[in-house]
């Protein structure tokens, strides 16, 4: 198979760092670039849940031990396959939504991938994708986008929906206890769906720990502008990027791509996509190459390949493996793969509408009204936030919760005017003005 690919490798877990041979991957800007893969390890922390309605499934430390029956990758004999729908209601209340799961059934517990449909389809679209995995060892979801399939509500181009995916995740992690790894939580997009990737990508950067979005949507803004979809993106957007740029510009995975060092970010799409421009997944590429990110990774077919190796749009037909399997699978299933995220104790963050982490959330109004970068420190006797303001609505406030009672919040420069910070209760949220 022949496919040009940004390359990088990070895996988790006792702390030791190893050093791969040099290789030589294309430079997607013109030319090739040497890049030597650094494998880098670590100890994942005792998780925390937050609140605001969202109660997180986070993994613990102790579940980090290796001590329960977890189920082998097999692709010499497929498992019989149980098919389950079910309803959940979401953390903002909205109800009911909808979703699908397949998964052996018999075994252990089994890597969690979410497999996500597109833009304009339902999880119908993705299920024989999602028998694939099942037969293969894992524990496959279909979340069935609000809007659409039987889910309440009304799509939203990549705004308030992504926190649907969130919730299913959180839903299947608890009722499905028993077989789901909650150490190996990854997700595959398709088209819309890959944009719902990069969303979570960013906005979640601490759940997931494999992500593929093929031929998916980073800039809302920028897709309006190139695809016939456009009076449907301004419909459910609210207006166009000229109308209500900060609506776009909450939709913009692009301006966050450093928020996620953890997960394995792979990113698909063929030499000939029209669909959806391919200049929306090299310009993630770029600026983590920028960045200096090594967990991201980049795949673009060529005419030259068979058909069945391409990653060509909407090519997902039942009893068809598609080439990313041979890529994603064996990495789930890898024993360096499975391991607990958690972001580093002091960073920067970019708030595209909203990010939540194991330990706090950052809401920019609603969710949509805009952005906002964030320096936090959750250093012990520390717990600060600096929040300084991007591209806003009119009026919008922003609103932290945390597993903590912050000792400072700062807004733009100054300390918000809130009172008795030490007195709020736990789990703490802290609204304030920009």
């Amino acid at each position: 198979m022949m496919w040009t690919s940004f390359h990088a490798v990070r895996t988790w877990g006792e702390a030791s760092l190893t050093v791969a041979q040099d290789s030589i991957a294309p430079d997607y800007f013109g030319g090739s670039v040497n890049r030597r893969f650094i494998l880098l390890t670590t100890v994942g922390i005792v998780s925390v849940a937050v609140a605001g309605g969202l109660s997180h499934a986070w993994a613990s430390g102790a579940q980090g031990s290796g001590e329960q029956e977890l189920s082998a990758y097999s692709d010499e004999q497929p498992a019989e396959v149980v098919a389950q729908a079910f309803e959940y209601a979401g953390s903002s209340g909205l109800a009911p939504l909808k979703g699908e799961v397949r998964y052996p059934a018999s075994g252990g517990k089994l890597p969690l991938v979410v497999v996500m449909h597109g833009y304009s389809g339902t999880v119908s679209a993705v299920v024989p994708k999602m028998e694939r995995l099942a037969q293969r060892g894992v524990f496959a979801v279909g979340v069935q986008m609000r809007g659409r399939g039987g889910s309440a509500g009304t799509p939203d181009s990549g705004g308030l929906e992504i926190l649907d995916i969130y919730d299913a995740v959180q839903y299947v992690l608890g009722h499905f206890a028993d077989r789901i790894d909650p150490l190996n939580v990854n997700l595959w997009g398709y088209s819309g769906g890959g944009g719902n990737a990069f969303s979570c990508a960013v906005r979640f950067p601490d759940l997931f720990n494999q992500i593929a979005s093929f031929f998916g949507i980073s800039d809302y803004a920028y897709w309006y502008s190139t695809s016939s979809y456009a009076d449907r993106i301004a419909a459910q957007v609210g207006g166009t990027p000229d109308e209500v740029p900060w609506a776009y510009a909450s939709r913009r995975a692009l301006e966050a791509v450093g928020n996620n060092p953890l997960s394995k970010i792979h990113i698909f799409w063929d030499e000939m996509e029209s669909a959806c421009n391919p200049w929306m997944n090299k310009e993630y590429l770029r600026i983590a190459e920028q960045l200096g990110l090594i967990n991201v990774v980049g795949h673009e077919s060529k005419t030259t390949q068979p058909q069945d190796e391409r990653y060509i749009h909407g090519n997902n037909k039942p009893g068809v493996r598609r080439a990313e399997e041979n890529i994603l699978l064996p990495e789930i299933f890898s024993s360096q793969h499975r391991r607990e995220l958690s972001l580093p104790d002091s960073g920067h963050l970019e708030v595209p509408g909203f990010v939540i982490t194991r330990h706090f959330q950052l809401w920019v109004g609603s969710g949509v009204e805009g952005t906002m970068s964030v320096d936090y420190n959750m250093r012990p006797g520390e717990w600060c936030f600096r929040l300084v303001k991007g591209e806003l609505a009119p009026n919008t406030q922003a609103r932290l919760v945390c597993s903590r009672v912050p000792q400072t919040v700062e807004v733009n420069g100054t300390a918000a005017s809130i009172e008795n910070l030490s007195a709020l209760q736990l789990p703490c949220e802290v609204t304030v003005g920009f």
